[in-house]
C-alpha cells in the first residue's frame, strides 16, 4: 500500500511545519513524513496517523532540507453498498512553511 510523494524545494530551507489536505475527512491516514537533502537518503522527521481532511503538524526544532516526502503507509478501507474495499491516498494540497 505505501504511496509517497515528494517535492523538491529548490535548496535547503529550514522547515518549522507542514500541512496536508487529504480528499476524505472520514478516512484515518497513517504516513511518514520524511526529508533530504540530495533526494537519496531520507530522514523521517514525523510519524502520523490522523483523521480530517486538514492535518498539519511542526517539524522537529533544527531541520533543514531541499526535498520532503510524504509516505502513506495505512488508509482506513472504504466501505459501501459493495463491501470493503482497499482504500488509497488522495490530497488537494500539501505545504511546507519554513524559512
Amino acid at each position: 500500500m505505501p504511496q509517497w510523494w515528494r517535492v523538491d524545494l529548490g535548496e535547503a530551507h529550514q522547515l518549522s511545519s507542514f500541512a496536508v489536505s487529504f480528499q476524505h475527512a472520514d478516512r484515518t491516514y497513517t504516513y511518514l513524513i520524511e526529508t533530504s537533502q540530495d533526494d537519496s537518503v531520507y530522514v523521517q522527521q514525523v510519524s502520523l496517523s490522523g483523521l480530517g481532511a486538514l492535518q498539519s503538524e511542526a517539524f522537529p526544532p533544527g531541520v533543514s532540507a531541499r526535498y520532503v516526502r510524504i509516505t502513506i503507509t495505512a488508509a482506513t478501507p472504504l466501505i459501501d453498498a459493495t463491501g470493503t474495499h482497499l482504500s488509497w491516498a488522495t490530497f488537494f494540497e500539501f505545504s511546507v512553511i519554513g524559512i
